[in-house]
């Protein structure tokens, strides 16, 4: 059966849910990979929201699971991941996450276009920080 519109979310972020709970036996890169994109997407439906701390635990999430070849093979779900996990950790004032992840993003982003979403966020948490 199909899904109505305004449950697509819900059943979204139930399915990352679940799909994190077994992504220690997923053994295709190609499965990874997808999981990464729709822990972006649950990721980016929960800031939307202004719900961080979930939002928080789909990137990080999906982060961990990217490998550094992946700044190379796949390079805008790698940027996006970041800055949106830096965001969301910027909002929980989790700043040391925030720190590691923008680091991650300044050595490897190819344009500063790319670097300016995270380079808001540090800015921020530093005047936030006093």
């Amino acid at each position: 059966s199909r899904v109505p519109p305004y449950q697509l979310e819900t059943v979204l972020f139930i399915a990352v849910d679940q799909l994190f709970r077994g992504a220690d036996v997923i053994t295709s890169r190609d499965e990874v990979i997808r999981l990464a994109h729709l822990a972006l997407r649950a990721g980016e439906a929960a800031i939307a929201a202004s719900a961080f701390l979930p939002a928080s635990f789909y990137l990080l999430q999906a982060v961990g699971l990217l490998e550094e070849s992946d700044w190379i093979y796949h390079y805008d779900l790698t940027l996006q991941l970041h800055s949106s996990a830096a965001e969301a950790c910027f909002v929980l004032g989790k700043f040391d996450v925030l720190n590691e992840l923008s680091r991650e993003v300044i050595q490897n982003a190819v344009s500063l276009k790319d670097k300016i979403r995270v380079y808001f966020s540090l800015t921020s948490s530093l005047s936030s920080q006093g």
